[in-house]
């Protein structure tokens, strides 16, 4: 059921070179009520459809686990999130330890899996010294690279880490730019802090990808330019297209194309349609070309 609704989705592009599929991003993959049935989606969804799978998560797989996800997946993208050694009990109570989860990351390795250290949150309040521990640890088990990500808080999130008393929720509200209102998502300035901690990474000899979709690229010998971050992954890889293939999908869309200019890596286009069905098309586009489309 879910490769039928992946499939069946108009935005998605399907194959290899297709859109870039991520599981854990919501909740945790494999926590033990749910492992087996991830196993059960992650397997049909690489026989079935072949996109690129990446993977985030917090929890301990066992050298077990991890054959089964080789035999079920062969390959794909993992990012394990350790963001504390200190605090990890008073922010992640009911996740595995630190240990544990670097002992996923060894054994993903081992396996022959891409894994990367997802460092996402960044916290302020933690100092660089066990930023540049966690770095070293990661290093130690063969990590191949990491992605740094800054705090999204919303008022239920500063409420629960005053609750805890988490004792760098002054410094996160200094960095807040505007009070978060209802279920709003506020990012914190955090810029210097991801500087020094990218320079930690880099006196290490780590690899930095600069978001979540970056370390995908990279794992599945892919190339991308479809953002600012770009180009990712090898440069030689991004697919070539040629222009009347983009006018002959967009009529599948039931979409008129007036006009398109590439001035790479952008693709400009004056596209007529349905806003809901222009929009699926930039995805579908977007992932199938990596590039960026921008559409007037």
């Amino acid at each position: 059921q879910l490769a039928y609704a992946i499939a069946s989705n108009p935005a998605v592009a399907l194959g290899r070179n297709g859109t870039l599929l991520a599981y854990g991003s919501v909740t945790e993959p494999f926590m033990d009520v749910s492992k087996e049935r991830s196993f059960e989606y992650l397997s049909t969804v690489a026989k079935l459809l072949g996109n690129p799978i990446q993977l985030s998560t917090k929890a301990y797989l066992s050298s077990e686990d991890v054959s089964r996800l080789k035999e079920l997946v062969g390959y794909g993208s993992f990012l394990v999130t350790i963001i504390s050694l200190s605090m990890s009990r008073l922010l992640e109570p009911n996740a595995p330890s630190p240990d544990r989860r670097f002992e996923t990351i060894g054994n993903l390795r081992k396996a022959g899996f891409h894994t990367c250290l997802f460092l996402r949150p960044l916290l302020p309040g933690i100092g660089l010294n066990e930023f540049r521990e966690i770095l070293e640890k990661a290093y130690g088990f063969g990590v191949c690279g990491v992605v740094l990500g800054s705090l999204r808080v919303t008022k239920g999130i500063i409420d629960r880490l005053r609750a805890a008393g988490y004792p760098g929720l002054g410094e996160i509200l200094d960095r807040i730019p505007r009070n978060p209102s209802g279920g709003e998502q506020v990012t914190i300035r955090s810029s210097d802090l991801k500087q020094r901690v990218a320079e930690i990474a880099k006196d290490l000899g780590i690899e930095i990808y600069p978001s979540a979709c970056a370390a995908s690229i990279a794992a599945h010998g892919l190339g991308c330019w479809a953002c600012r971050f770009g180009p990712c992954g090898d440069k030689e890889a991004i697919p070539d297209f040629e222009p009347a293939d983009l006018i002959e999908l967009a009529r599948r869309f039931k979409l008129k194309i007036h006009s398109l200019r590439i001035e790479e890596p952008k693709v400009f286009l004056k596209v007529d349609g349905d806003i809901r069905m222009v929009k699926r098309f930039k995805e579908f586009v977007k992932a199938l070309i990596k590039r960026e489309l921008v559409i007037g």
